[in-house]
């Protein structure tokens, strides 16, 4: 099933690169947002040992034009859902803000990596996203609070997760964002790999009855 439902959207590619032509959208973006094929389909080898993938749904927003790969992340514009005011700065329900992925695609989250993709999101969709500065939302593991416990200061992630305003936060009690970390859906800690600084930061945190979650972010640009 994993398979059948990757070579699909393999076979759709063809296609899409034809309306990417048609629409004048440059093709670096189609490259871009193509790659996450293979990137599903390195996570769904480490998870279950099978050529496919296990999120195929996820390719949905790609192939009708509405998610793009630009640069080091993930693009796509949706209603902000909620409502808020900042520094002059005023977002309703339905007010356009541009939501953030972060492809597994083994490049660095680098400071200087995000911005050149914000910048590049930003020019992306200005016409369909008209608050400036531009707001950007994530909702990702990498926000919950509890991180700043235990990332160092440093990293990549730790930087990623500071440059965000934390909106609000869910905390994950069974441990279901496990796998994105350590591509098993294990969930005792004695049993995950510990080879990565990351995963040893994570498991050390789990056993000292610390808390994983999520948490919903906001920045401008």
């Amino acid at each position: 099933e994993f398979t059948i439902e990757l070579l699909v959207f393999i076979c759709l590619s063809k296609h899409l690169k034809e309306l990417y032509l048609e629409k004048g959208i440059a093709i670096e973006y189609y490259r871009k947002s193509m790659a996450d094929l293979k990137y599903k389909l390195d996570e769904c080898m480490l998870v279950y040992g099978i050529v496919g993938s296990f999120v195929a749904k996820w390719f949905v927003g790609f192939f009708n034009l509405t998610r793009f790969g630009i640069g080091r992340l993930q693009f796509e514009v949706i209603p902000f859902g909620a409502n808020y005011e900042k520094n002059g700065i005023v977002l309703a329900p339905d007010t356009k803000v541009v939501n953030v992925h972060i492809p597994r695609s083994k490049e660095p989250l680098t400071e200087e990596a995000c911005m050149e993709a914000y910048l590049g999101a930003k020019e992306f969709f200005k016409a369909q996203v008209e608050t400036d500065p531009c707001p950007f939302v994530c909702d990702s593991y990498l926000l919950y609070p509890e991180n700043e416990k235990f990332l160092p200061p440093q990293t990549n992630t730790y930087r990623f997760f500071k440059s965000f305003e934390i909106l609000s936060t869910r905390r994950d009690k069974d441990r279901s964002n496990l796998w994105r970390i350590f591509d098993t859906h294990e969930k005792n800690t004695d049993r995950l790999p510990a080879d990565t600084s990351m995963r040893r930061a994570f498991i050390a945190h789990l056993k000292k009855g610390g808390k994983m979650g999520e948490g919903r972010g906001i920045l401008f640009i």
